[in-house]
């Protein structure tokens, strides 16, 4: 049953922003506490409590009390339109000198994904389905270019939507959502002339930094068709230190860093069959019909799956993918050596099918004793990385806390072949729930 009333905001939101707008504005009229308990459905005094610390922890407020002054960060968090880690985002950007880059993927990780995500809700016929899904995956495999970041990722189709015509057509060939591109165009103007006014003074309006983020201002404001005439302008607006971008993000992030552990039990019929285990998938608890080697086979290249060798055993189909063009498309070197790329679209399409892929049954004919469609309902690859939360202090995991990555960002379902055995990542935000957080 549905409860007769949504949830209060306030009792559902970080309250970061909101004491900090209090402390900020209305220290006059009483602690934090006493402001936000005259509010219609006032927070848990807990939850500010909560609030206070995460202030303090990042250097926001000046001590965890509710005496506590609004530090230089939070008076400019204050006044952003973003989350205290994404304003330290902006603000780590500012002193390595990677400002407009920072409000790019500040702006856009305060957004939904940018990406034209299909939905099985609105696409019935399933092919239709998995034609627009491989489009995303493409897309978004094409601009990650080999650096596991979704914010790189998000820095890098940016660069390209100012370079294009922003018309609606080159979103859908971006692979794009064009409504939230427009919303990104105006919420990276809106924290360019935030930043220009609470960070560059008056002297410093002119030095190399507050002119590059005049210049994003203006390319993100831009109409149509002058996006086309300054392309030479933008495509030297971003700056392409890779690392020292990764560092940005690092710090900004920080604590929240993940230690990946790649899975050490390997299925031994991949070595045993001679097949090449970035390239090659584990199939099992297929349907019935998918029990026939043709007719599976067959039904993958409805997905544009191609095979170069195929072994069987009791309760397994071992399937070895054919290498595509968009491997050899990537102009970055890899962090990790991956499963390929075929691999990763049929893992998209399992996750993205609550874990059961659903294909055309070929042999199938109208009136005939065949299924309209096969299922496979278990899919597993080799040397997979098992993320979890990781005290960088301390160098430890947290046993109990394993992280589940988002499915379509960069390091969801991601394997290394290298012959390491430890990776480290770091996010901007989690979603805990009893067991397991995403």
């Amino acid at each position: 049953k549905m409860p007769e009333f949504d949830t209060p905001e306030m009792n559902r939101v970080p309250l970061e922003h909101t004491v900090l707008q209090v402390k900020s504005l209305l220290s006059e009229l009483g602690t934090t506490t006493q402001v936000l308990s005259q509010a219609m459905t006032p927070p848990p005094i807990e939850r500010v409590l909560i609030a206070i610390k995460k202030l303090y922890e990042v250097g926001a407020i000046t001590s965890n009390d509710e005496s506590a002054q609004v530090s230089q960060l939070g008076r400019v968090a204050a006044n952003l339109p973003v989350d205290l880690g994404l304003v330290k985002l902006i603000l780590f950007g500012h002193t390595f000198g990677f400002m407009v880059e920072a409000i790019v993927m500040a702006a856009a990780l305060s957004l939904q994904d940018v990406f034209a995500m299909p939905s099985r809700l609105f696409m019935r016929n399933q092919q239709q389905y998995i034609e627009s899904l491989k489009q995303n995956f493409t897309q978004r495999f094409k601009y990650d270019n080999g650096c596991y970041s979704e914010p790189l990722t998000y820095l890098a189709v940016y660069h390209a939507w100012l370079l294009s015509d922003k018309k609606p057509h080159t979103a859908s060939k971006l692979g794009l959502s064009y409504q939230r591109m427009l919303q990104l165009d105006r919420l990276v103007a809106d924290l360019c002339r935030k930043v220009e006014n609470h960070m560059f003074a008056d002297s410093a309006k002119d030095d190399k930094q507050a002119l590059r983020v005049r210049r994003l201002l203006e390319a993100a404001g831009a109409r149509r068709s002058e996006t086309l005439g300054r392309s030479r302008q933008i495509s030297n607006l971003f700056q392409k230190d890779l690392n020292l971008l990764r560092f940005i993000i690092a710090g900004a992030f920080a604590p929240l860093f993940l230690q990946g552990t790649v899975n050490q039990n390997d299925s031994k019929e991949v070595g045993q069959a001679g097949l090449n285990q970035s390239r090659t998938i584990t199939l099992s608890k297929l349907s019935k019909e998918a029990e026939s080697e043709q007719t599976l086979l067959t039904a993958l290249k409805s997905v544009s799956i191609q095979h170069t060798a195929i072994h069987k055993t009791k309760a397994k189909t071992l399937i070895e993918v054919a290498s595509v063009e968009e491997e050899d498309e990537r102009s970055a070197p890899t962090l990790v050596k991956d499963i390929s790329f075929s691999c990763k679209f049929l893992f998209q399409i399992y996750l993205s099918s609550k874990r059961t892929i659903v294909l055309p049954n070929p042999n199938y004919r109208p009136g005939s004793a065949e299924s309209e469609e096969i299922t496979i309902d278990g899919l597993r690859i080799d040397r997979h990385i098992t993320w979890r939360l990781f005290d960088a202090t301390q160098d430890v995991m947290t046993e109990s806390a394993i992280v589940v990555p988002y499915h379509r960002a960069p390091i969801s379902n991601t394997s290394d072949f290298s012959g390491s055995t430890r990776h480290l990542a770091v996010a901007h935000s989690v979603l805990a729930t009893e067991h397991v957080i995403r």
